[in-house]
């Protein structure tokens, strides 16, 4: 992450495949980039376990995360990027 004008401008990504076992690598990831819009099912870098469920992400949008896992039950949403 480099803090460019102001503001923090990832300056990592990773692709991410949805998985009830596999916690995220790398990071620290703090955009979620959602390239086929969905529900995605994710525990948060600071309650890891704890499942939340975002519904309705919309296609095209980077949200500002903090992840720790992204499951793959209940996940719909496609072309999941990570950004940090």
């Amino acid at each position: 992450m480099a803090l460019v004008n102001g503001a923090n401008i990832p300056t990592e990504c990773a692709v991410v495949t949805p998985s009830d076992n596999v916690i995220l690598n790398g990071g620290p990831w703090t955009y979620l980039y959602v390239g086929g819009g969905g529900n995605v099912v994710a525990s948060l870098r600071d309650t890891p376990g704890v499942k939340t469920t975002f519904y309705s992400m919309s296609a095209g949008v980077s949200y500002p995360i903090f992840l720790q896992q992204i499951y793959s039950t209940g996940t719909t949403a496609a072309n999941l990027v990570l950004l940090g």
